[in-house]
Formats: structure tokens, sequence, C-alpha cells
């Protein structure tokens, strides 16, 4: 877990939802791998938030230029990227989803 801190100074906490939850790959045909990760926000309380980021490299550090949330409490089940695709398999509450998500020109991300 990470401590942060939100705008207004909420405290909350963060972790990278499984080793095996990170993947890399080409995402905007620029010849650069990005990184696509899963990440669990718990603000406190009952809330697990599961967000997809996408990250690419700038200079030594990673930055975010893409996310989207994949619920609350949902078990991320992998994350791959395939020819361009970030393949998220999940079970929300039982209910098995199979999400598709492309990275759009003006770094946002669309659920196919």
């Amino acid at each position: 877990y990470y401590n942060c801190e939100l705008a207004g100074g909420e405290k909350c906490r963060t972790q990278i939802y499984g080793d095996e939850l990170i993947d890399f790959g080409d995402l905007n045909n620029d010849g650069v791998n990005e990184a696509a990760v899963v990440l669990n926000d718990w603000p406190g309380g009952t809330g697990q938030f599961r967000t997809l980021f996408i990250l690419q490299k700038n200079g030594s550090t990673a930055q975010s230029i893409a996310e989207a949330s994949l619920g609350d409490r949902t078990i991320i089940e992998s994350l791959k990227i395939d020819k361009g695709k970030i393949i998220v398999d999940l079970d929300d509450r039982g209910v098995k989803e199979h999400k598709i998500y492309l990275l759009s020109g003006n770094n946002s991300l669309i659920l196919q």
C-alpha cells in the first residue's frame, strides 16, 4: 500500500492490484511500449476501487496518460495488451466480464 493525498487534503491508500496485472505494449503506434496497470484505491470503509491506468515513459519516470474505472470490489482475473488493445477479464460480484479498451488519439480509453 502507498499512502496518498487527494485534492483538499483527504488521505487515501493505493496499492498495485497484483504483480501479474501489469503488461506492456505499443498502444498508440509510436514504436514505444506503454504500460497497463490496475491499481486498487482504498479511501477507507468497504470500497475497493479498481482503476486501469495507462502509463508512458517520461524521462526517467512513468506518467499516467489515461485511466478507466473497473468498479468497486471487482476481481481482476487478467490484464494483457494484444495488438494495441487492452484486454481485461474481471468478475463483478459473480458476473464475468471481458472488456476491451483502445487508447484514442486524445489519450482517453474507449471501451469496445
